[in-house]
This record gives C-alpha cells, sequence and structure tokens, in this order.
C-alpha cells in the first residue's frame, strides 16, 4: 500500500494541514491511516475534536524506535498510509522517508519556504 510523507524542515509550511486534506478525501472512497509522527501531535489533536470518516484513523507515533514497524503495520490495515512529519531534520523524519512511495513538501511563495524544501 502506498505509503506519502509529507516533510520539511521549516514548521508551519503547511504539512499537517495537506495531511489532514488529502486523508480525508483519500477517506471517502478508501481505508487511510495517518501517522502523526510530529511530536507537537497537533494531527492527533485534530483527530479528537469531532468524529473522523469510518475509512480514516490518526495514529500517534511512538518515535524514531517504532516509526517503521507502525508503516508496516499500516500498510496491511488501509490502502493509504501518510505520515504527518515533524518541521526539523530528524532521524525519526529520515526513517519515514526512507519508507515512503512518495514525499510531498508542503510550500508557501515565499523565499524561504522554497529554501526549506531545496534543503
Amino acid at each position: 500500500m502506498p505509503v506519502i510523507s509529507f516533510a520539511t524542515s521549516k514548521g508551519g509550511a503547511g504539512k499537517t494541514t495537506s495531511a489532514i486534506i488529502l486523508g480525508t478525501e483519500l477517506a471517502e472512497a478508501t481505508g487511510v491511516i495517518i501517522i502523526d509522527a510530529d511530536p507537537a501531535k497537533r494531527l492527533t489533536r485534530w483527530s479528537m475534536l469531532a468524529p473522523l470518516p469510518d475509512n480514516l484513523r490518526v495514529v500517534a507515533s511512538g518515535g524514531e524506535r517504532t516509526i517503521q514497524d507502525e508503516i508496516a503495520t499500516a500498510q496491511k490495515q488501509a490502502t493509504f498510509v501518510l505520515i504527518d512529519l515533524e518541521g526539523s531534520a530528524s532521524r525519526l523524519t529520515s526513517f519515514a522517508i526512507a519508507e515512503s512511495d512518495l514525499v510531498i513538501i508542503p510550500s508557501g511563495e515565499e523565499q524561504q519556504d522554497a529554501d526549506a524544501a531545496v534543503d
């Protein structure tokens, strides 16, 4: 099953929002698990605000020691696995990207966002 990560070394670039939008849209037709691998856990908090679509689950990651196992488990349970990563370069980010089929790097129109995407 496809694994899609949302990554950039810049915080506030729209990773969580992008993961939520893509996840909820995909969940209209198929099973989706979003792994919240950002230590701030904003996506996990969002998931508790209201009931999620039936085909969407949010899983809080245990960190760099467990992310690869979490991805493998999610791949067995859903058609799509999305990963919301923290806004910094880290081992957890590297591990998740290594397991991903696609990495989406959200970027605003500012030069700083473009520079962060290149990094």
